[in-house]
């Protein structure tokens, strides 16, 4: 499967078919959580994770990006059309581009942290990917964080892949989810409590080797930004991850780039800007950020002017121009009709969000939010009937199998 999970493995958010799983929620306990306090605190900063995944999947230029080029393939293979294959191949390679983090990523001390765990030591580096003939290619780099324990022995290495800067967006919803929800619990004992537990599990997780991928942007940005608040930290990288997820391919050439990244990875880091590298963007962001400020609308402005962007207003209608033109590179076929009231929706709500953070996944009209399965096989829908959601899975089911099918024989 497509997709991405929250980091308690609890549920999922699927690409290709733009539905949600809560694995361990049942529809009973679903609907517990309308009257049980306790109940919303273990289910919806979950669901916000994911509906925060689906929501920047619609609504970022990343996503909508991503959305033509998934349905084109998909299109593309239904109408057996073999002179648009190659969009299948376009659509493969783009999901795993963007999913670096499964091969890339090592791990190298596996050890649950203490309840004290050692702070970690992070270093940025520059490597390349390897190409369709499995040499190193210089032409796709890729922007690594290296974590090390204090006496310098290594933990992990994560690259800054769009999966990153999806987490840490994801991981921003949840919080925010959870954080709300403790200050609702009925008992100041309770909320002392909750707080509490919230604040050891959150150090464990943030030095958990295994959960790198939903921490390295927010580390990066608490070392970049001198930030010692976990919270401030998370919010910095939120809005850094979803301005560098939204960036036109125009602002890719304008980013200001710091002469000691220059200086040591040279070709490397303009081949990043050539590539359009969105975990490489914000490092770059990172790296010229001003101090984060109270004023996030300012902060937002000087942000931009740093790394040597267009203002807020200005870059608004430059990613609106962009996710215009992307609906006329749809190809017709079966599944463009679900392809267009996505982007609508996508562009619509992009517009009135802008394009450096997002309001919380809180509050969202459920009448909006995707399919949403629970462990005991029920669904709630907030259009159309079961018939047709079993219909729209089996056809992406088969389709993915289709794609993948020749992705496999393609270069033998």
């Amino acid at each position: 499967m497509y997709g991405f999970g929250a980091t308690s493995a609890k549920a999922a958010y699927n690409l290709v078919d733009q539905t949600i799983r809560l694995f361990d929620t049942t529809s009973t306990r679903w609907a517990a959580c309308a009257d049980d306090a306790i109940a919303r605190l273990d289910v919806y900063p979950t669901l916000g994770h994911e509906v925060r995944h689906w929501l920047d999947h619609v609504t970022t230029l990343w996503g909508q990006k991503n959305l033509v080029i998934l349905f084109n393939a998909m299109n593309a293979r239904a109408l057996n059309d073999p002179a648009g294959f190659w969009r299948v191949i376009d659509a493969i390679r783009a999901l795993r581009v963007d999913d670096l983090d499964t091969y890339y990523t090592v791990i190298y001390d596996r050890s649950p942290p203490q309840t004290k765990p050692d702070l970690w030591q992070y270093q940025l580096t520059c490597g390349t990917r390897f190409d369709i003939d499995g040499r190193l290619d210089e032409a796709s780099p890729i922007v690594f964080t290296r974590f090390a324990h204090q006496h310098g022995a290594p933990v992990a290495r994560v690259p800054f892949s769009v999966t990153a800067l999806l987490e840490a967006c994801a991981l921003f919803a949840e919080e925010s989810w959870r954080w709300a929800l403790i200050e609702d619990l009925d008992s100041t004992d309770a909320r002392f409590l909750a707080r509490k537990e919230l604040e050891r599990d959150t150090l464990m997780r943030l030095y958990a080797p295994e959960l790198a991928v939903y921490h390295v942007a927010v580390h990066l940005v608490a070392n970049q930004l001198n930030i010692r608040n976990y919270r401030k930290a998370l919010v910095a990288a939120e809005n850094l991850s979803s301005l560098a997820l939204n960036l036109p391919d125009d602002c890719f050439d304008a980013l200001s780039v710091p002469d000691e990244l220059h200086m040591t990875w040279g070709e490397r880091a303009r081949a990043l800007l050539r590539n359009r590298d969105r975990g490489f963007a914000f490092v770059l962001l990172s790296m010229t950020a001003p101090p984060l400020g109270e004023d996030l609308a300012s902060w937002h402005d000087e942000v931009l002017h740093a790394a040597g962007l267009p203002i807020t207003r200005d870059a608004a209608h430059l990613v609106g121009i962009e996710a215009e033109r992307l609906v006329d590179t749809l190809i017709d076929g079966p599944f463009s009709e679900r392809a267009r009231r996505l982007l609508s929706f996508g562009r619509a709500r992009l517009a009135a969000q802008g394009v450096i953070g997002m309001p919380s996944t809180q509050g969202l009209d459920t009448t909006l939010l995707p399919p949403l399965g629970f462990a005991d096989g029920v669904w709630l829908l907030p259009s159309g009937t079961e018939a047709e959601l079993k219909a729209w899975l089996a056809a992406t089911g088969a389709i993915v199998e289709q794609l993948e099918e020749f992705y496999s024989v393609c270069g033998l």
